[in-house]
């Protein structure tokens, strides 16, 4: 069989490598260029995917020179084809068992209307020439994609009606006047579409639905200026170019991603050019909202439509418009020239480069260049020599604890007692569970484990001596004892821990709220329910922090009641467990909170209606975008996204003109997520997620002296 596909594998080679080269130097361009405007980004985009298609022809006009960059292998499968042909084997001189008839048979001359090299075209294609053969039908497949898209649109153009009112027809004189166009675009409405877009790039059409003759003289002004932006800057034909690269190189991920980067940067650099045209940036923005909210899909059309606003561009764009410190002037025509030289400079000494194979080296002169290698006499081998282990510890629990009393009796005061057991205590529970040698000097016992491995067991000595040490008559020491049962998180523990609830010392009482927190058993609820009303203001903290951990319904209304009480930090962490528990039961209680005096309560009663997304809360949310606080502000703003319910609107969109910056984000945010209408599960593929704000951490009261719980992180 001849075989010329080497050829043809590298030229494909070579095209891919170029194309590689082409994109990436655009994307390094558009990246130096982040500070520069859209229109200048976009220019960048627009000259590499040019670029990128022209490397092909270019190849072929321009003279060459070869790179032997191809295995050798490739040399031996591109031999002329005479070389190739296989000699049938030699006939054989005997004549035993000759069918005369069929030898007349084959002898007869073939009909020249069949070609058996031709019928088995297909079974002679080699794993090139498939991977080839998919690089074309699936690059056709796109292209027909475009080309039905064009033809759609084409006939809904067809179909569509002339605008002849005359609040239209005067704003197009003007806005075709303001941005220089030769002559207008033909301008036709319908109501097959719910949101304005342009297309065709030798005569180009804007459309818009037939609602639009209702709008605004403002808002028809701002869609005008939009639109006609895209013809003035020919984008439609910068998109069909786009869709031709696309289509080539359909596997390469630059080219899908600098179609997306194109796409953002070109609707920006049009709604730059309505802002330069003395549009308000808020005013602008409640016009795209109201657009995006209407649209709809229309995926036919999508390809070679250039829609104002798509709900899955939203939130880049608004957060761009308000923007008050972001370039927006065009790019001049003289970088225009500058970017076309540069793309020309790179693309002709790219498209000249021929990649060739390596030349074959013959194996006996390979052989000769060898030299003998010499296999070493012996080789080092590895000491097998194991440590000897390390002595156990001599002084356990029970040593400790022996060794504190003793300190305290020999001293006669307290002071020796609490240091004695509580480093009995401490250095025992370290050595004995933790099994390490005296060196170790971390007081921290080792009972904890890593999530998936056996818990280690814990001697009943350890025990033993804790719920001893919580009977002591000395506060500090009993502190330190629930300290370490803290640390150990002990299951056989609860009842001890949970009678500490009712200590005298509230630092103690502080101590087993924390320690049941950890512990995470359903049996403390009551008990730490009843602590709610404990009179030491940090024991009912650590006590609604333990709810937030057990997470259980029969909290709520305690918690619920707590958000009455005095101590501010008390209120804050009884909203955040329940938002943790997130039972609709508790949303009047935490709606109710939103009015409170302390800052810390209301912003944190924001967030725990983000949590449950009960839309029974937007009207209190939407009150709490006007409070005097800009971070209970975000966290409403966060919360009304995460409900996402149209009543929300009105008050988000007034959000939009809030003094602090982090607000007017989270406006945007929400405001796009509303209008995306849940849409989300079916976004096109190419869409970048939206990626919701921080809301505010989760609060974490610090017992002392035990350590503080571990902060939540930021969500």
């Amino acid at each position: 069989m001849i075989s010329a596909d080497a050829l043809t594998l590298a030229e494909a080679a070579a095209i891919v490598a170029r194309a590689t080269i082409v994109l990436s130097l655009t994307w390094l361009g558009a990246r130096i260029a982040m500070r520069r405007s859209a229109s200048t980004r976009h220019a960048v985009w627009a000259a590499g995917f040019i670029a990128a298609l022209a490397l092909p022809f270019a190849a072929c006009a321009v003279p060459g020179w070869s790179l032997a960059v191809l295995p050798a292998e490739a040399a031996e499968r591109t031999a002329p084809a005479a070389d190739r042909i296989v000699a049938p084997p030699p006939a054989s001189h005997s004549t035993v068992g000759i069918n005369v008839r069929a030898s007349q048979v084959a002898s007869r001359p073939s009909s020249p209307t069949v070609d058996a090299t031709g019928s088995r075209w297909l079974a002679d294609l080699t794993t090139t020439g498939w991977v080839l053969l998919a690089w074309g039908v699936i690059g056709l497949a796109l292209l027909l994609r475009y080309v039905v898209s064009l033809v759609a649109v084409f006939a809904l153009t067809r179909r569509a009606e002339a605008v002849t009112d005359a609040r239209w027809r005067d704003a197009l004189d003007v806005t075709t006047a303001a941005l220089g166009l030769v002559r207008d675009p033909r301008l036709v409405m319908t109501d097959r579409v719910t949101v304005p877009f342009t297309c065709g790039f030798l005569h180009p059409t804007l459309v818009v639905p037939s609602s639009a003759l209702a709008w605004t003289d403002d808002r028809i002004r701002v869609v005008l200026l939009h639109e006609l932006a895209h013809v003035a800057r020919r984008d439609c034909l910068v998109q069909a170019v786009v869709q031709a690269v696309c289509a080539v190189y359909w596997f390469h991920p630059l080219a899908w991603v600098g179609a997306r980067h194109l796409r953002a940067e070109r609707e920006r650099a049009c709604d730059d050019l309505v802002l330069a045209a003395g549009t308000r940036s808020a005013a602008y923005a409640e016009h795209l909202l109201d657009i995006a909210r209407a649209a709809t899909g229309t995926p036919r059309m999508a390809v070679a439509a250039l829609a104002m606003a798509r709900p899955s561009e939203l939130e880049g764009r608004l957060l761009a418009i308000l923007d008050r410190g972001r370039d927006r002037a065009r790019a001049e025509r003289g970088l225009l020239w500058k970017v076309a030289v540069l793309s020309a400079i790179v693309v002709l000494p790219l498209a000249s480069v021929k990649l060739v194979a390596r030349a074959v080296v013959p194996d006996q002169v390979v052989a000769d260049r060898q030299e003998p290698v010499v296999a070493p006499a012996d080789s080092a081998r590895t000491s097998t020599a194991s440590a000897a282990p390390s002595a156990a510890p001599t002084r356990g629990v029970s040593g400790g604890v022996a060794h504190g009393i003793a300190h305290g009796v020999a001293g006669g005061v307290s002071g020796g007692v609490g240091s004695g057991v509580s480093g009995g205590v401490s250095g025992g529970v370290a050595t004995a569970i933790g099994g390490d040698s005296e060196q170790d000097a971390s007081p921290a016992p080792r009972a904890r484990h890593e999530e998936g491995e056996p818990a280690r067991q814990i001697p009943p000595a350890v025990l033993q001596g804790l719920t001893e040490a919580l009977k002591d008559s000395d506060a500090e020491v009993r502190k330190q004892a629930m300290q370490a049962l803290a640390r150990i998180h002990a299951p056989g523990m609860y009842d001890v821990i949970s009678l500490a609830l009712k200590d005298a010392e509230a630092e103690v009482r502080q101590q087993a709220a924390f320690a049941l927190s950890q512990m995470r058993d359903q049996r403390a609820v009551p008990a730490l329910i009843s602590a709610l009303k404990d009179t030491d203001g940090d024991v009912r903290q650590q006590a609604a922090f333990a709810l937030s951990q057990l997470r259980s319904a029969e909290a709520v209304p305690a918690l619920s009641a707590a958000l009455k009480d005095s101590d501010d930090d008390v209120r804050e962490q009884a909203l955040f467990a329940l938002s943790q528990i997130r039972d609709a039961s508790a949303v009047p209680a935490i709606t109710a909170a939103l009015t409170d005096k302390a800052d810390n309560v209301r912003e944190q009663a924001a967030f725990a209606l983000s949590q449950l997304g009960d839309s029974k809360a937007v009207p209190a949310l939407v009150a709490a975008l006007k409070d005097k606080e800009s971070s209970v502000r975000q966290q409403a703003a966060f919360a009304l996204s995460q409900i996402g319910d149209e009543s929300a609107l009105e008050g988000l969109t007034a959000a939009l003109k809030d003094v602090d910056a982090e607000v007017r984000q989270q406006a945007v945010f929400a405001l796009s997520q509303i209008a995306d209408g849940n849409r989300s599960n079916h976004a096109h593929p190419q869409a970048a997620p939206v990626i919701a704000p921080a809301p505010m951490p989760n609060p974490a009261p610090a017992p002392r002296p035990a350590p503080a719980p571990p902060p939540a992180p930021h969500k």
